[in-house]
């Protein structure tokens, strides 16, 4: 608030009354009958330079008046921003949370501002404009979080302020997940073992319950999602369908299915040598075969040896038959048989 005392002398015998009148001021601006000047200049009036006239007139014949002007220079101040209350929200995991936390500044021209979080939890920011974004993971629920705000101006000096508010993060139970499996093919009385374990996102960890649908006489599934079976004599050959399902603790409990198909078949027989044929130096060894199988021929030059020398690569079989040539051109003998691979 500005005061000046600007009060004028009257020389009449008797003194005339003086009248003070200020010529176009500023608005706000007044005088009063004592000749004092009081103003407050508002925030769009400054900075600025103003001149404050004044006229006195005395209530004479004729009235007579006199006049005086100053200059008023009115200072930049500036004020703090202000920022909002905020109310404490709740958000889910990998939910986003939006929240507009915008700074108002009373200051005229308009100062710039910006915006801070102090000490956020992990992925939270906030834009130019103050709004806060922010979704929480799986690890940050579930949880309680304090976030801070400051916004700065760019003012002389720079003022900030701050608010705060409370961010419950609440857990939320995410299903399973199993992977998929590919069909597969096994032979009566051999062991089929499949893992099938389930993954699960949430934390703390749920716990996880397995369970086989409708699954063949003999087919199992452990606490850790491994299935194993063998088929019996009398299961082959077909088809199944093995369905998978795994459970989780949560809240609520949620589920997961998986299945993939499992062909029995018969156990391939044992390979047979049906001939020998040596032509050239080279001795071309035929046997019997299942489509399909991976058969090693071995020989030995006297029965009596304890080693068998292996033929590679093996011989993968495309029909009934499979055959493979070996170089005798320096043999007098030679002894053959062929095994099945595994």
């Amino acid at each position: 608030t500005l005061i000046v005392t600007n009060t004028a002398l009257s020389l009449g015998h008797p003194a005339n009354p003086l009248i003070y009148q200020l010529e176009a001021p500023p608005l706000g601006a007044a005088i009063d009958t004592n000749g004092v000047i009081t103003w407050t200049p508002e925030e769009s009036q400054g900075p600025g330079t103003y001149t404050l006239t004044t006229i006195a007139r005395n209530s004479g014949a004729p009235a007579l008046a006199a006049t005086n002007s100053f200059v008023v220079v009115v200072g930049e101040v500036n004020t703090a921003p202000v920022m909002p209350g905020q109310a404490d929200v709740t958000v889910a995991e990998l939910e986003t949370l939006v929240v507009t936390n915008t700074a108002s500044d009373a200051d005229l021209p308009a100062n710039g501002l910006t915006y801070s979080l102090v000490n956020a939890p992990a992925g939270a920011s906030i834009d130019a404009q103050g709004g806060i974004t922010w979704t929480p993971t799986e690890e940050q629920g579930p949880g309680t979080n304090v976030l801070v705000t400051v916004v700065t101006d760019d003012g002389t000096p720079p003022l900030s302020a701050t608010n705060s508010f409370v961010v419950v993060v609440g857990e939320v139970n995410t299903a399973p997940v199993l992977p998929g499996q590919p069909d597969v093919t096994v032979a009566e009385l051999e062991t089929l073992v499949v893992t099938n374990t389930a993954s699960d996102a949430d934390l703390p960890a749920n716990g996880l319950t397995y369970s086989l649908v409708n699954a063949p006489a003999g087919a199992s599934i452990d606490a850790q999602g491994v299935i194993t079976w063998t088929p019996t004599e009398e299961q082959g050959p077909s088809t199944n369908v093995l369905v998978t399902v795994v459970t989780d603790d949560g809240t609520p409990a949620l589920s997961a299915t998986n299945s993939f198909v499992v062909v029995v078949t018969q156990p391939a027989a044992a390979p047979q040598i049906l001939s020998i044929e040596v032509v050239g130096g080279a001795a071309t060894v035929t046997w019997s075969a299942t489509p399909g199988k991976t058969y090693v021929l071995e020989y030995q030059d006297s029965l009596g040896d304890q080693v068998w020398t292996q033929l590679t690569p093996g011989i993968v079989a495309s029909g009934q038959t499979a055959a493979a040539t070996n170089d005798v051109s320096t043999a007098t003998r030679r002894f053959y048989r062929v095994l099945m691979s595994p």
